[in-house]
């Protein structure tokens, strides 16, 4: 079907089902209104049996007519179903993609936030002494010199030259930050 948009297709069906709903209770709401007026009831003496009272009613116009047909009826909740399972779909597959909040990323992905870098599961902060290990196996030592947007710039403890690391190198492991005090204890 050329130019078929299932948005509105979906917005009309959705009209429709509302309107022959919004219909169906108001013939339930006039069915219901004419309900018998209660009177007062007194105390029943043991010798009289109680007086039953002869209800009238109204006679109620029962004709509802469709405007369509049952199959079209059932088309249309089919597609409304279908339509919806496939945006849930694609909400669900955005939510993995894109979390909402930084906190709701991995423990294992980094993270920039007021300066500061958040990587395995540790927060390193503006003028911190780390220890960088590269993919290649050399390491050196160097000082946290700022945290921005999608890098960190460090600058290395043995001939002061500066380094920039972004996010996504850190997170497919081409380096890695740890404490000093950390690495130290570890060998280095």
């Amino acid at each position: 079907m050329a130019g078929f948009e299932p948005a509105v297709f979906l917005h009309e069906a959705e009209t429709r089902y509302r309107t022959r709903a919004a219909d169906h209770s108001t013939m339930v709401a006039a069915r219901n209104q004419y309900k018998a007026v209660s009177t007062r009831k007194l105390r029943h003496r043991g010798t009289q049996p109680t007086p039953t009272v002869e209800k009238r009613r109204k006679p109620v116009n029962t004709t509802l007519q469709l405007l369509l047909e049952e199959r079209e009826v059932d088309d249309d909740l089919r597609i409304i179903s279908r339509a919806k399972s496939a945006q849930a779909a694609a909400v669900a597959k955005q939510k993995l993609s894109h979390p909402a909040n930084p906190g709701d990323t991995p423990s294992n992905e980094p993270k920039i936030e007021n300066g500061k870098l958040y990587f395995d599961k540790k927060w390193f902060h503006k003028g911190q002494a780390v220890m960088v290990d590269c993919k290649d196996g050399s390491r050196f030592n160097a000082i946290l010199s700022c945290a921005e947007a999608n890098t960190i710039h460090l600058r290395k403890s043995c001939d002061n030259s500066r380094l920039r690391i972004s996010l996504a190198q850190l997170a497919h492991g081409k380096y890695l930050v740890r404490r000093r005090n950390n690495a130290a204890a570890l060998g280095s």
